[in-house]
Protein backbone atom coordinates (compact mmCIF):
# COMPACT_ATOMS: atom_id res chain seq x y z
CA UNK A 1 0.00 0.00 0.00
CA UNK A 2 1.59 3.37 -1.01
CA UNK A 3 1.97 6.03 1.73
CA UNK A 4 2.47 9.80 2.39
CA UNK A 5 3.15 11.96 4.95
CA UNK A 6 0.77 14.00 6.66
CA UNK A 7 -0.46 16.01 9.76
CA UNK A 8 -2.40 14.73 11.96
CA UNK A 9 -4.84 15.23 14.71
CA UNK A 10 -5.82 12.23 16.85
CA UNK A 11 -6.65 13.92 20.17
CA UNK A 12 -7.34 17.63 21.10
CA UNK A 13 -4.90 19.83 22.82
CA UNK A 14 -2.02 21.91 22.81
CA UNK A 15 0.55 22.45 19.70
CA UNK A 16 2.00 18.67 20.43
CA UNK A 17 -1.18 17.12 19.35
CA UNK A 18 -0.91 17.45 15.51
CA UNK A 19 2.09 15.60 14.33
CA UNK A 20 3.49 14.46 10.93
CA UNK A 21 3.35 11.07 10.48
CA UNK A 22 3.15 8.38 7.45
CA UNK A 23 -0.36 7.11 6.91
CA UNK A 24 -1.86 4.95 3.96
CA UNK A 25 -2.08 7.24 0.53
CA UNK A 26 -6.06 8.65 -0.66
CA UNK A 27 -7.40 6.29 -3.55
CA UNK A 28 -9.84 7.59 -6.18
CA UNK A 29 -13.44 6.41 -4.77
CA UNK A 30 -15.77 7.68 -7.34
CA UNK A 31 -15.38 8.51 -10.95
CA UNK A 32 -15.77 12.27 -10.85
CA UNK A 33 -12.70 12.98 -8.24
CA UNK A 34 -8.97 13.29 -8.65
CA UNK A 35 -5.91 13.17 -6.56
CA UNK A 36 -3.71 16.14 -6.05
CA UNK A 37 -0.28 16.52 -5.22
CA UNK A 38 -0.29 18.90 -2.40
CA UNK A 39 2.68 21.59 -3.02
CA UNK A 40 1.13 24.49 -0.51
CA UNK A 41 -1.41 24.52 1.86
CA UNK A 42 -2.25 27.94 4.03
CA UNK A 43 -3.69 27.65 7.52
CA UNK A 44 -7.22 29.06 9.13
CA UNK A 45 -8.47 29.57 11.94
CA UNK A 46 -10.31 26.41 11.39
CA UNK A 47 -7.37 24.39 11.74
CA UNK A 48 -6.31 25.91 15.32
CA UNK A 49 -10.33 25.23 16.35
CA UNK A 50 -10.01 21.46 14.97
CA UNK A 51 -6.80 20.73 17.10
CA UNK A 52 -8.10 22.23 20.27
CA UNK A 53 -11.52 20.22 19.81
CA UNK A 54 -13.57 24.06 19.96
CA UNK A 55 -17.34 23.83 20.50
CA UNK A 56 -20.10 26.22 20.64
CA UNK A 57 -22.84 27.45 18.39
CA UNK A 58 -21.73 27.57 14.89
CA UNK A 59 -18.77 25.19 15.44
CA UNK A 60 -18.71 22.69 12.96
CA UNK A 61 -17.71 19.06 14.73
CA UNK A 62 -14.52 17.28 13.71
CA UNK A 63 -13.88 13.34 13.84
CA UNK A 64 -10.92 12.14 15.06
CA UNK A 65 -8.37 11.08 13.88
CA UNK A 66 -8.48 14.46 11.59
CA UNK A 67 -6.18 15.45 9.16
CA UNK A 68 -7.14 19.90 7.87
CA UNK A 69 -5.99 21.92 5.37
CA UNK A 70 -8.74 24.00 3.59
CA UNK A 71 -6.67 25.86 1.23
CA UNK A 72 -4.85 23.82 -1.38
CA UNK A 73 -2.65 23.81 -4.45
CA UNK A 74 -0.86 21.69 -6.07
CA UNK A 75 -0.56 19.15 -9.39
CA UNK A 76 -3.33 16.67 -10.44
CA UNK A 77 -1.62 13.44 -10.00
CA UNK A 78 -4.40 11.29 -10.91
CA UNK A 79 -8.15 11.58 -12.29
CA UNK A 80 -11.41 9.72 -12.64
CA UNK A 81 -12.59 8.27 -15.47
CA UNK A 82 -15.45 10.93 -15.88
CA UNK A 83 -13.17 13.90 -15.41
CA UNK A 84 -12.76 15.92 -18.17
CA UNK A 85 -11.96 19.69 -16.61
CA UNK A 86 -8.17 18.59 -15.87
CA UNK A 87 -5.61 16.23 -16.68
CA UNK A 88 -2.67 14.53 -14.76
CA UNK A 89 0.27 16.55 -14.71
CA UNK A 90 -2.24 20.33 -14.43
CA UNK A 91 -1.10 22.97 -11.90
CA UNK A 92 -4.31 23.19 -9.55
CA UNK A 93 -5.87 25.52 -6.55
CA UNK A 94 -8.77 23.86 -4.88
CA UNK A 95 -12.23 25.74 -4.05
CA UNK A 96 -12.99 24.14 -0.42
CA UNK A 97 -16.88 24.61 -0.54
CA UNK A 98 -18.39 21.19 -1.31
CA UNK A 99 -22.19 21.51 -2.16
CA UNK A 100 -24.29 18.93 -4.15
CA UNK A 101 -24.77 20.90 -6.98
CA UNK A 102 -28.59 20.63 -7.94
CA UNK A 103 -30.29 22.35 -5.35
CA UNK A 104 -32.39 25.71 -5.12
CA UNK A 105 -29.13 27.09 -3.81
CA UNK A 106 -25.88 25.62 -5.81
CA UNK A 107 -28.56 26.21 -8.90
CA UNK A 108 -28.30 30.34 -8.33
CA UNK A 109 -24.35 29.79 -7.68
CA UNK A 110 -24.60 30.15 -3.99
CA UNK A 111 -22.55 27.01 -2.88
CA UNK A 112 -22.04 27.55 0.66
CA UNK A 113 -25.70 28.38 0.79
CA UNK A 114 -26.13 24.16 0.14
CA UNK A 115 -27.96 22.86 2.77
CA UNK A 116 -25.93 19.66 2.27
CA UNK A 117 -23.03 22.43 2.09
CA UNK A 118 -19.29 20.71 3.90
CA UNK A 119 -15.52 21.84 3.53
CA UNK A 120 -12.97 20.41 2.33
CA UNK A 121 -10.37 19.95 5.23
CA UNK A 122 -12.75 20.67 7.43
CA UNK A 123 -15.62 17.72 7.01
CA UNK A 124 -13.11 16.15 5.19
CA UNK A 125 -9.64 15.30 5.08
CA UNK A 126 -7.57 17.93 3.97
CA UNK A 127 -4.24 19.17 2.41
CA UNK A 128 -2.28 19.07 5.12
CA UNK A 129 -0.75 16.01 3.48
CA UNK A 130 1.82 14.69 0.51
CA UNK A 131 -1.63 14.09 -1.61
CA UNK A 132 -5.51 15.01 -0.83
CA UNK A 133 -8.93 13.80 -2.84
CA UNK A 134 -11.05 16.41 -3.77
CA UNK A 135 -14.08 15.94 -6.43
CA UNK A 136 -12.63 17.19 -9.97
CA UNK A 137 -15.05 20.10 -10.32
CA UNK A 138 -13.54 21.90 -7.29
CA UNK A 139 -10.66 22.34 -8.82
CA UNK A 140 -9.42 25.58 -10.92
CA UNK A 141 -6.02 25.57 -13.08
CA UNK A 142 -3.67 27.91 -12.13
CA UNK A 143 -1.10 29.28 -14.47
CA UNK A 144 2.60 29.00 -14.23
CA UNK A 145 2.95 32.90 -13.44
CA UNK A 146 1.58 32.29 -10.03
CA UNK A 147 3.43 30.56 -7.37
CA UNK A 148 1.86 27.82 -5.36
CA UNK A 149 1.97 29.45 -2.04
CA UNK A 150 0.43 32.60 -3.39
CA UNK A 151 -2.32 30.39 -4.64
CA UNK A 152 -3.10 28.38 -1.70
CA UNK A 153 -2.89 32.10 0.31
CA UNK A 154 -6.04 32.55 -1.60
CA UNK A 155 -9.11 29.71 -1.29
CA UNK A 156 -10.69 31.38 2.46
CA UNK A 157 -9.25 34.28 3.49
CA UNK A 158 -9.80 35.98 0.07
CA UNK A 159 -12.85 34.96 -1.02
CA UNK A 160 -14.24 35.85 1.81
CA UNK A 161 -13.09 39.07 2.22
CA UNK A 162 -14.26 39.88 -2.11
CA UNK A 163 -17.61 38.11 -0.47
CA UNK A 164 -17.76 40.71 2.45
CA UNK A 165 -16.82 43.54 0.36
CA UNK A 166 -19.76 42.91 -2.12
CA UNK A 167 -22.30 42.39 0.29
CA UNK A 168 -21.48 45.65 1.65
CA UNK A 169 -21.83 47.14 -1.38
CA UNK A 170 -18.49 48.45 -1.70
CA UNK A 171 -17.68 51.90 -3.69
CA UNK A 172 -14.67 54.19 -4.36
CA UNK A 173 -15.81 56.68 -2.09
CA UNK A 174 -16.63 54.80 0.60
CA UNK A 175 -14.19 54.82 4.03
CA UNK A 176 -13.57 51.04 4.93
CA UNK A 177 -12.92 50.54 8.42
CA UNK A 178 -10.52 46.74 8.98
CA UNK A 179 -10.43 44.87 12.15
CA UNK A 180 -7.90 42.19 12.97
CA UNK A 181 -6.18 43.74 9.91
CA UNK A 182 -2.98 42.14 10.21
CA UNK A 183 -4.44 38.36 9.66
CA UNK A 184 -5.51 36.82 6.26
CA UNK A 185 -9.26 38.03 5.62
CA UNK A 186 -7.75 41.62 7.18
CA UNK A 187 -4.79 42.38 4.90
CA UNK A 188 -6.89 40.82 2.35
CA UNK A 189 -9.25 43.29 3.13
CA UNK A 190 -7.10 46.41 3.19
CA UNK A 191 -5.84 45.28 -0.04
CA UNK A 192 -8.55 44.73 -1.83
CA UNK A 193 -10.80 47.88 -0.59
CA UNK A 194 -7.87 49.62 -1.57
CA UNK A 195 -7.85 48.59 -4.80
CA UNK A 196 -11.25 49.39 -5.23
CA UNK A 197 -10.64 53.05 -4.21
CA UNK A 198 -11.90 53.18 -0.83
CA UNK A 199 -10.43 54.88 2.29
CA UNK A 200 -8.86 52.63 4.51
CA UNK A 201 -8.88 52.49 8.18
CA UNK A 202 -6.87 49.35 9.60
CA UNK A 203 -7.07 48.09 13.50
CA UNK A 204 -3.77 46.05 14.09
CA UNK A 205 -1.00 45.76 16.83
CA UNK A 206 2.36 46.56 16.72
CA UNK A 207 4.92 48.32 14.87
CA UNK A 208 5.64 45.92 12.76
CA UNK A 209 2.06 45.35 11.25
CA UNK A 210 1.64 49.11 11.58
CA UNK A 211 4.28 49.23 9.12
CA UNK A 212 2.84 46.05 6.85
CA UNK A 213 -0.30 47.75 6.64
CA UNK A 214 0.68 51.64 5.10
CA UNK A 215 2.68 49.46 2.34
CA UNK A 216 -0.55 47.31 1.85
CA UNK A 217 -2.49 50.68 1.26
CA UNK A 218 -4.13 51.57 4.16
CA UNK A 219 -4.04 55.39 4.25
CA UNK A 220 -4.88 55.62 8.55
CA UNK A 221 -3.63 52.20 11.07
CA UNK A 222 -5.00 52.01 13.85
CA UNK A 223 -2.32 50.40 16.88
CA UNK A 224 -5.18 49.45 19.50
CA UNK A 225 -2.33 49.14 21.79
CA UNK A 226 -1.76 52.95 21.88
CA UNK A 227 -5.21 54.36 20.32
CA UNK A 228 -9.52 53.18 20.48
CA UNK A 229 -10.54 52.55 16.85
CA UNK A 230 -13.90 54.23 17.91
CA UNK A 231 -12.17 57.49 19.27
CA UNK A 232 -10.20 57.72 15.66
CA UNK A 233 -12.70 56.87 13.49
CA UNK A 234 -14.74 59.78 15.44
CA UNK A 235 -11.78 62.12 14.92
CA UNK A 236 -10.89 61.57 11.69
CA UNK A 237 -14.14 61.57 9.99
CA UNK A 238 -15.99 64.78 11.81
CA UNK A 239 -18.25 62.56 13.58
CA UNK A 240 -19.89 61.10 10.59
CA UNK A 241 -18.27 57.14 11.02
CA UNK A 242 -17.31 54.94 8.04
CA UNK A 243 -19.68 53.42 5.55
CA UNK A 244 -18.21 49.92 5.78
CA UNK A 245 -16.56 47.44 8.48
CA UNK A 246 -14.80 44.22 7.85
CA UNK A 247 -15.40 42.70 11.29
CA UNK A 248 -13.48 38.97 11.48
CA UNK A 249 -12.69 39.02 15.30
CA UNK A 250 -16.16 39.70 16.69
CA UNK A 251 -16.27 39.90 20.84
CA UNK A 252 -15.61 43.03 22.46
CA UNK A 253 -14.95 44.84 19.03
CA UNK A 254 -18.55 44.45 18.21
CA UNK A 255 -20.22 47.82 20.38
CA UNK A 256 -17.26 50.60 19.39
CA UNK A 257 -17.72 48.65 15.26
CA UNK A 258 -21.33 49.38 15.30
CA UNK A 259 -20.94 53.25 17.03
CA UNK A 260 -18.14 54.12 14.34
CA UNK A 261 -20.91 53.52 11.48
CA UNK A 262 -22.23 56.13 9.42
CA UNK A 263 -25.52 56.28 9.36
CA UNK A 264 -26.71 53.60 6.62
CA UNK A 265 -23.22 52.10 7.35
CA UNK A 266 -22.91 48.06 7.35
CA UNK A 267 -20.63 45.86 8.88
CA UNK A 268 -19.82 42.54 7.33
CA UNK A 269 -18.61 39.57 9.40
CA UNK A 270 -17.21 36.36 8.85
CA UNK A 271 -15.61 34.86 12.44
CA UNK A 272 -15.54 35.39 16.08
CA UNK A 273 -11.67 34.71 16.85
CA UNK A 274 -11.51 36.84 20.18
CA UNK A 275 -15.37 35.88 21.43
CA UNK A 276 -18.96 34.75 19.88
CA UNK A 277 -21.30 36.53 22.22
CA UNK A 278 -20.70 40.55 21.94
CA UNK A 279 -22.02 43.22 23.64
CA UNK A 280 -24.07 45.39 21.49
CA UNK A 281 -27.06 47.97 21.70
CA UNK A 282 -30.12 47.20 19.26
CA UNK A 283 -30.79 50.91 19.01
CA UNK A 284 -27.93 51.81 17.51
CA UNK A 285 -28.55 49.21 14.69
CA UNK A 286 -32.07 50.38 13.83
CA UNK A 287 -31.86 53.76 14.41
CA UNK A 288 -29.38 54.86 11.96
CA UNK A 289 -30.33 52.89 9.79
CA UNK A 290 -27.41 50.26 10.09
CA UNK A 291 -26.89 46.85 8.94
CA UNK A 292 -24.83 43.43 10.16
CA UNK A 293 -24.53 41.02 6.94
CA UNK A 294 -22.64 37.68 7.74
CA UNK A 295 -20.35 36.52 4.86
CA UNK A 296 -18.71 32.99 6.07
CA UNK A 297 -16.95 32.67 2.42
CA UNK A 298 -17.66 33.27 -1.30
CA UNK A 299 -19.34 31.65 -3.95
CA UNK A 300 -17.22 29.76 -6.94
CA UNK A 301 -17.82 33.06 -9.06
CA UNK A 302 -15.94 35.44 -6.30
CA UNK A 303 -13.67 32.78 -5.81
CA UNK A 304 -13.33 32.79 -9.85
CA UNK A 305 -13.25 36.74 -9.34
CA UNK A 306 -10.61 37.02 -6.21
CA UNK A 307 -8.44 34.60 -9.04
CA UNK A 308 -8.73 36.77 -11.48
CA UNK A 309 -7.07 39.55 -9.79
CA UNK A 310 -4.39 37.09 -8.57
CA UNK A 311 -3.41 36.29 -12.03
CA UNK A 312 -3.72 39.42 -13.73
CA UNK A 313 -1.11 40.94 -10.86
CA UNK A 314 -3.90 43.31 -9.33
CA UNK A 315 -3.86 41.38 -5.82
CA UNK A 316 -1.12 39.41 -4.16
CA UNK A 317 -2.13 37.71 -0.33
CA UNK A 318 0.55 38.73 2.54
CA UNK A 319 2.38 35.77 3.63
CA UNK A 320 3.99 35.84 6.94
CA UNK A 321 6.06 32.41 6.66
CA UNK A 322 6.41 29.19 4.46
CA UNK A 323 7.17 26.55 6.78
CA UNK A 324 7.90 22.76 6.16
CA UNK A 325 5.26 20.46 7.14
CA UNK A 326 7.64 19.00 9.65
CA UNK A 327 7.41 22.40 11.19
CA UNK A 328 3.45 22.45 11.38
CA UNK A 329 2.75 23.04 15.14
CA UNK A 330 5.51 25.74 14.83
CA UNK A 331 2.98 26.78 12.04
CA UNK A 332 0.08 26.50 14.78
CA UNK A 333 1.58 28.18 17.27
CA UNK A 334 2.41 31.49 14.54
CA UNK A 335 -1.41 31.85 14.15
CA UNK A 336 -3.01 30.87 17.35
CA UNK A 337 0.08 33.47 19.37
CA UNK A 338 -0.51 36.09 16.73
CA UNK A 339 2.56 36.71 15.81
CA UNK A 340 1.78 36.56 12.19
CA UNK A 341 1.20 39.15 9.86
CA UNK A 342 -1.15 37.47 6.76
CA UNK A 343 -1.24 33.85 6.11
CA UNK A 344 0.95 31.14 7.33
CA UNK A 345 1.69 28.47 4.63
CA UNK A 346 2.90 24.84 4.60
CA UNK A 347 5.18 23.69 2.15
CA UNK A 348 4.25 19.99 1.45
CA UNK A 349 5.67 18.28 -1.77
CA UNK A 350 8.37 19.59 -5.05
CA UNK A 351 4.88 19.27 -7.27
CA UNK A 352 5.43 21.38 -9.76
Amino acid sequence: MATMRAAVVREHGGYDKVRVERIPRPELEAPDEAIVRVAACALNRLDLFARRGLTGPGVRGVHLPSITGVDVAGEVDEVGSAVENVAPGDRVVIYPSLSCGVCEACERGEQTMCRRYRIFGEDTDGGLAEYCRIPARNLERLPESVSFVDAAAVPVAATTTWRMLKVAGLKPTDRVLVLGAGGGVGSAAVQLAHACGAVVFAVTRGQMRVDALRRLGAQRVIDRAREAFEAVVASETDGRGVDIIINPVGGNTWRSAIKSLAMGGRMAICGATIGDTPELSIREIYQSHRQILGAPMGNRADFREVLDLLYRGAFKPAVHAVLPLEEIAEAHRLLEEGEAFGKVVIGVSEAG
